[in-house]
């Protein structure tokens, strides 16, 4: 049976590979197996010269994937969370986007493909950009867009979504957008110098990732006024420190505040806000609790519940994927006893008790349920009789599912890099006829020659790029509901723990 730790290195070593190359999942993998390692330590493991470990190394710090054990220490470790969230940086640029707009989007953007960077560098990487791109874009309006990126890295700061190494520094350096423009357009010889390293703030990601995950839920179980309300209600809570377990208290008045600011005044949730707090705090899932009269009520988020309940949701519908629904059934009716008697829970699932029989064996080989043996004593000298209970250790359930989700997300990355390989003559020649198309539509040219290019795919080759393509989106989407799935699971194991 292959140890949930080898299947964690696995995947650790497959998402750094996916993201920043072969070399860097060697090390990464090599450092694994090793705990703790020096630079020559690293090199005989992976038989990679000393040089190019040097140089891997130094990537893998600035994206703060490895780190020294301490600061007079010469030996490397992992850092498994910012590797694991790097599975998250999708849902997140998207929160972003939609929180902020699409200048902040760019702005993580290019600090997560850096790994860190300074302010004044990324501006003057994204105005390189943009003059790539629109090659007669004026200096005004070269320099009114760095201004716009410019204030949104400031916002972004100050609302902790990117953070400086040093906590102590609260705001990135002053420099002039002009200046950044000349560079640009190559008026100026010398950058202006900012050594002020900022990147993108690992537990944020966290954050936002669940918060937006909780409110989908609350979305699709109530409706979206529901979650547009739990959107609100998750920001109070994250404003606070410590917003792991239950939050503190917020009045009636805050909660409405916050609403108003975030969906506005006039809004369907801020005109029937009681009755959604209500329909929310009586749902099974306990979004909210009211918890005092107080100033027109007093309401608190009790995270580890609702993950809790999300998590249980997630496992009937694993259950329900791999099994049945009449499994499914079972298994809802155990997780919502403490203890279920083999002899009547036919009767209780309305099932035969042969069908039960089997479907108790099933998920117990997969353990998503447990099995307590007990004996029941007897009148006068009979013997004493057995009696099967039936039970669901939820944390114990969660940690397999954890093992599961992670070799499946290194068996999907693994098979897109096969997919990807098997088809990399016909998935480049798209991408230059695309590359093509773009720019002859830039420069104004004609129908004709756009059909040209469009020829340039013969049918076969056409309907062989369809099912590549829908091969690798469904791999795609597989692994984005498995990170989430992953992500669930550990969270719930972290508030667990604490």
């Amino acid at each position: 049976m292959v140890r949930s730790s080898d299947q964690l290195s696995s995947l650790l070593s497959a998402l750094v590979t996916d993201r920043l190359g072969p070399l860097a999942g060697q090390v990464v993998a090599a450092l694994l197996s090793l705990g703790e390692a020096r630079l020559g330590q690293v090199s005989h493991k992976t038989g990679l010269s000393l040089k190019t470990v040097r140089t891997v190394l130094g990537v893998l710090v600035t994206h703060r994937l490895v780190q020294k054990r301490s600061a007079e220490s010469s030996e490397f470790v992992v850092c498994k969370d910012p590797i694991l969230a790097i599975a998250l940086y999708p849902r997140f640029l998207a929160a972003i986007r939609d929180l902020l707009g699409d200048v902040a989007m760019r702005m993580v953007e290019h600090l997560v493909r850096a790994g860190q960077d300074s302010m004044t560098h990324a501006l003057l990487e994204l105005g390189r950009l943009m003059v790539t791109e629109e090659a007669d874009m004026s200096r005004e309006t070269l320099a009114k867009s760095l201004s716009d990126h410019q204030e949104m890295f400031k916002k972004l700061v100050k609302m902790d979504f990117i953070q400086h190494g040093d906590p102590l520094v609260t705001s990135p350096a002053n420099y002039g957008v002009l200046d950044i423009v000349a560079h640009v357009r190559e008026d100026a010889k010398d950058a202006p110098e900012d050594k002020q390293m900022f990147h993108v703030n690992q537990m944020k990601v966290k954050q936002v990732v669940r918060d937006r995950i909780i409110a989908e839920a609350a979305e699709r179980r109530l409706c979206p006024e529901s979650g547009k309300l739990m959107t609100s209600v998750l920001r109070l809570v994250d404003a606070e420190p410590g917003s792991n377990g239950p939050s503190p208290h917020f009045s009636h008045a805050e909660i409405e505040r916050q609403v108003a600011r975030d969906h506005g005044a006039d809004s369907g949730v801020s005109a029937y806000l009681d009755q959604y707090l209500r329909a929310m705090a009586s749902d099974r899932v306990r979004w909210v609790d009211r918890v005092g009269d107080t100033g027109g009520g007093q309401y608190q988020v009790h995270l580890p519940h609702v993950l809790s309940c999300l998590v249980e949701s997630l496992l009937e519908s694993s259950v329900r994927d791999k099994f049945s629904s009449k499994a499914a059934r079972v298994f809802k009716y155990i997780l919502s006893h403490k203890y279920s008697d083999e002899g009547d829970l036919h009767d209780k699932v309305m099932m035969t008790a042969k069908d039960v029989k089997i479907i108790s064996y099933e998920l117990l080989d997969a353990q998503y349920i447990q099995m307590q043996d007990l004996c029941k004593a007897a009148d006068g000298n009979a013997s004493s009789k057995k009696v099967t209970l039936y039970y669901i250790d939820l944390g114990w359930v969660t940690r397999v599912q954890v093992s599961q989700c992670q070799a499946a997300l290194t068996n999907l990355q693994q098979r897109t890099w096969a997919e990807a390989e098997d088809s990399a003559r016909l998935l480049e020649k798209q991408q230059r006829i695309e590359a093509i198309t773009a720019s002859l539509r830039a420069s104004g040219g004609s129908e004709e020659q756009l059909e040209e290019m469009a020829e340039m795919l013969s049918p076969p080759e056409r309907e062989a790029l369809a099912r590549v393509t829908a091969r690798l989106t469904g791999l795609q989407t597989a692994h984005a509901q498995t990170t989430e799935d992953l992500f669930m699971y550990n969270l719930l194991l972290e508030s667990q723990r604490k």
